[in-house]
């Protein structure tokens, strides 16, 4: 009895698309946070009401480098401004969000650690109470988005068009307090607590912000 080929391509399609279905169901539920520019909500970056000078600072320091990696308008706005968004967006430092999602986030955090939250509705940068919002904002620069800042001169920046994150929640403590070696600390300041300045330039004069020691 002669075999009927014929039907042999119709049964390859059928598995092959029980197989593609339930990965691509799969790969879009594991997808956290993605930046576009076709979306107004995932181009906010949003503040705490009364944020501080360093949580503001992060923010700008933020804004300034996607811009230079996705070449469209990113908007640091207060909280308050942010009621009709649905919690969507980037939030940076002690908002209302974090604390309602993540009670008590801070606590574990200690000076100069950070943590690094992704959703599918927002991204949460949170930080210590010293610089760790300013550490939370370079280590999404480069781990995630790709960026490099080898001097002051030298930098490298990726060019893209929109960037889908991963679910994640990680948290990374400091094994040392001291993160800048090589640059001496403003005068008053105990040895290892550097003023805000200072911080500032450590990722961006190309110092490593991390000092681990074994």
């Amino acid at each position: 009895m002669r075999k009927n080929h014929s039907t042999l391509p119709i049964v390859r399609l059928v598995w092959a698309l029980m197989l593609l279905f339930p990965c691509s169901s799969t790969y879009a539920k594991d997808n956290g946070f993605k930046l576009d520019k076709n979306s107004p909500s995932q181009t906010r970056i949003v503040i705490p009401e009364n944020p501080s000078a360093t949580e503001r600072d992060a923010a700008e320091m933020l804004k300034a480098y996607l811009e230079k990696v996705f070449h469209y308008s990113f908007r640091i706005i207060p909280e308050k401004d942010n009621s009709l968004g649905n919690n969507e967006g980037i939030f940076i430092g002690n908002t209302t969000l974090a604390r309602l999602t993540l009670p008590h986030f801070a606590d574990n955090l200690g000076l100069d650690g950070y943590r690094i939250v992704s959703t599918r509705k927002n991204l949460l940068l949170l930080g210590g109470s010293r610089h760790g919002i300013t550490y939370a904002v370079t280590a999404f620069l480069e781990d995630y988005v790709g960026c490099r800042r080898f001097t002051e001169e030298e930098e490298y920046i990726p060019q893209r068009t929109s960037l889908i994150l991963p679910v994640l929640d990680t948290t990374s403590l400091p094994a040392v307090d001291v993160r800048i070696i090589n640059a001496a600390p403003t005068t008053g300041t105990l040895p290892g607590q550097c003023t805000q300045p200072v911080a500032r330039r450590a990722w961006r004069n190309g110092r490593r912000r991390r000092l681990k020691l074994a």
